[in-house]
């Protein structure tokens, strides 16, 4: 290259450089236009490719908070969407009286309806419009042992079942039009639903889907939650907006046109044309 402006051997080799990535540019350029299509899917890739890494970040906290609840639920032993292994201890159901009747049921298992109640069956009476009638007032026992049970039944006359108990959450009046001489002439007298279990009598046993259903949904439950706490988080706490993040993915990395190419393969040329006179 000729030295027409007396440029010293460092300027020389600087500007030769300069030219050389100037024409690599237009080199580029005219590459790009000859493979207009094949570069925009590449910068479509690419777009793809930053915008997961944006829907990563947004759902990186999401995932995070669904697998930590998920971990507790299955460290419990009750995986969401899982039947799991568990043990199921032997319950047991007993129905009892103050008449000395008992009656048992064993069950692997917890039963639907675990309360524990007592009835009091008042004597027949009859009534005025020649009806026999008698009331029946239900008692929740709560925490009330067996052993208490069966004291309340061995005082029958002698307690307030309302004092005791705390009062009754049933009442009602039983009527009917005729009974036997036995009904009539039987004394007040008490039954009770208590439930006990066996600790050292258990089953290793799938989960019942029902379980893991109801399970599932208080996971779901526990973690839209947590995700509507990181949801609050980012609009309180910070400036995280996902629509500006993929606006800018979109403007860092545009689709090029024909023409735009074009004319920035023109100016390039004019000036390398201008640099080399």
């Amino acid at each position: 290259m000729e030295n027409k402006h007396h440029l010293t051997v460092k300027q020389l080799e600087a500007r030769e450089a300069f030219m050389k990535e100037m024409k690599n540019e237009i080199n580029q350029i005219q590459y790009d236009i000859d493979h207009l299509e094949e570069t925009n899917k590449k910068i479509t890739r690419l777009r793809k490719f930053k915008t997961s890494l944006v829907i990563g970040r947004l759902l990186a906290p999401y995932i995070a908070a669904a697998g930590i609840t998920f971990g507790a639920f299955h460290a419990l032993g009750h995986a969401p969407f899982l039947t799991d292994d568990v043990k199921k201890q032997l319950e047991i159901k007993k129905e009892i009286d103050s008449l000395g009747n008992v009656h048992t049921e064993e069950q692997y298992g917890r039963y639907e309806d675990t309360l524990e109640y007592l009835t009091y069956y008042g004597k027949w009476e009859l009534n005025q419009a020649n009806v026999y009638e008698r009331e029946v007032r239900t008692y929740s026992l709560g925490n009330v042992s067996e052993e208490l049970v069966y004291e309340i039944f061995d005082n029958i006359d002698n307690i307030s079942l309302d004092n005791l108990l705390g009062g009754n959450f049933s009442y009602k009046v039983e009527k009917r039009n005729r009974i036997n001489k036995h009904e009539l002439e039987a004394e007040p007298f008490l039954e009770a639903v208590i439930y006990d279990k066996d600790k050292n009598d258990y089953i290793i046993a799938k989960e019942d889907v029902s379980e893991n259903i109801a399970l599932t949904f208080v996971w779901l439950v526990l973690t839209y939650f947590s995700m509507k706490g990181i949801d609050f988080i980012r609009e309180k706490k910070t400036s995280f907006s996902y629509y500006e993040l993929m606006r800018k993915v979109k403007d860092q990395y545009p689709l090029v046109s024909e023409e735009e190419l074009s004319q920035r393969l023109e100016v390039k040329m004019n000036n390398y044309k201008r640099l080399t006179r």
